[in-house]
């Protein structure tokens, strides 16, 4: 995408990340660089089981430095309380290790967002609403370019799903 895409703040950074990713992410947790004010990569790996949070964050970590980010949003997004907390937080303590500055780290769970590292008065423990896609400018910039999320990431995989029938004539015209 060439054109500008408003975000005013981490409620719209949400609302766009099923459009950027092509589905909504479930159970994952994603990491948005930032290159001064431009976005740069967007990384999504799934949750890793307890203790595994390491791994992820190092393997998530890498590619967003070597992208150049001057900073990340962390998001990590779980159908049950408190299940991507450890590894968002562990992905921004490896970005600050790395001397990436990250601006914020949030949690997305029925329709709300929680922040694991702030107590004030702006991330209520009951978490804040997420705002209506149809409010957020930059999800009219994805929608005007025709992109809309699929229900999930096996709805995309299915799209490039191998088909048996039209597979055979393939390996028969390309084994002679």
């Amino acid at each position: 995408m060439t054109a500008d895409i408003t975000l005013r703040g981490p409620g719209d950074v949400v609302a766009v990340l099923p459009y950027h990713l092509g589905y909504h992410p479930r159970d994952s947790v994603v990491a948005v660089s930032l290159r001064g004010r431009l976005l740069g990569l967007v990384a999504r790996a799934d949750l890793p089981p307890a203790g595994h949070e390491d791994a992820v964050a190092s393997w998530l970590v890498g590619p967003l430095v070597r992208d150049g980010a001057s900073s990340v949003i962390v998001v990590g997004f779980e159908d049950e309380p408190d299940v991507a907390r450890p590894a968002v937080l562990r992905v921004a303590e490896h970005l600050e290790r790395a001397g990436v500055e990250v601006l914020d780290v949030t949690v997305v769970r029925d329709g709300r967002r929680f922040s694991p590292r702030c107590d004030r008065p702006c991330c209520p423990p009951e978490g804040v609403p997420l705002p209506e896609p149809a409010g957020v400018p930059g999800v009219a910039e994805y929608v005007a370019r025709g992109r809309s999320p699929m229900v999930s990431r096996s709805a995309v995989d299915a799209l490039v799903a191998p088909d048996p029938a039209a597979s055979r004539g393939v390996a028969a015209a390309i084994t002679m």
